[in-house]
């Protein structure tokens, strides 16, 4: 991955690269984080926010990763939920493996599509629909057909200037057929030709869109858990 793209996620994490040479936690807190603490682990350095009691327990420690600092947290605190998501950033000097599936037609969604969109999203659970974030208003909306049926939907989320964040549903009847990969392909490649970071989002627990990740190769960048604690 290029310098300036480095840059470009620290800078998208709020991570100075000063901080990031001195391996030091970056903490922030908000008094409105009562039952929850968000942890990202970006080059082996740890972004936390929390309110203030989790602040002055974690704000000496220095080069820890998200499983140290959640082990600490759980001395203090109890913890009732932990969530985590992965993140996955490719530019045009990453080394990845793009994936060409000969039988799905890929083509540009427009109003007209949008039964057959919502048809699809409704097999879906809210929890992928979130982590898809797919919509017709979307940068490069675009379907995947076997035949006549939308079995895929894809599009990039304008992120800022420099980022695009790719988003993928598929049918749940035609998950692992290389559909999702194919269609993340098509828009990684977008990307990359418009000379953007392509960021990659998944929920460790949804499955079909870890494997996306997997299949692709794309290199994991950084690590985000939230932790909710008990009341």
């Amino acid at each position: 991955m290029k310098d300036e793209s480095i840059e470009i996620i620290k800078k998208h994490f709020c991570l100075n690269s000063e901080k990031v040479k001195k391996g030091t936690n970056i903490i922030g807190y908000n008094e409105q984080l009562k039952d929850g603490i968000m942890l990202f682990e970006l080059y082996k350095s740890l972004i936390i926010y929390s309110d203030s009691n989790i602040f002055q327990i974690l704000k000496k420690k220095r080069k820890i990763g998200i499983e140290r600092a959640t082990d600490l947290i759980s001395m203090k605190a109890e913890i009732k939920e932990i969530e985590d998501e992965r993140y996955y950033f490719i530019d045009e000097d990453t080394d990845w493996n793009p994936i060409d599936k000969s039988d799905l037609k890929i083509k540009d969604l427009t109003e007209k599509d949008e039964s057959k969109i919502r048809t699809l999203k409704k097999k879906c659970t809210q929890n992928e629909l979130d982590l898809g974030q797919v919509n017709l208003n979307d940068l490069m909306p675009i379907g995947g057909y076997i035949g006549s049926k939308l079995v895929g939907v894809a599009s990039i989320l304008e992120i800022n200037e420099n980022i695009y964040d790719i988003g993928v549903i598929v049918d749940p009847e035609y998950r692992n057929n290389s559909i999702g990969s194919a269609l993340a392909t098509h828009l990684i490649g977008y990307s990359i030709v418009k000379k953007k970071v392509a960021r990659y989002l998944t929920n460790v627990n949804n499955k079909s869109s870890v494997g996306i990740a997997e299949k692709l190769k794309l290199p994991l960048i950084v690590k985000y858990r939230k932790i909710t604690l008990k009341k």
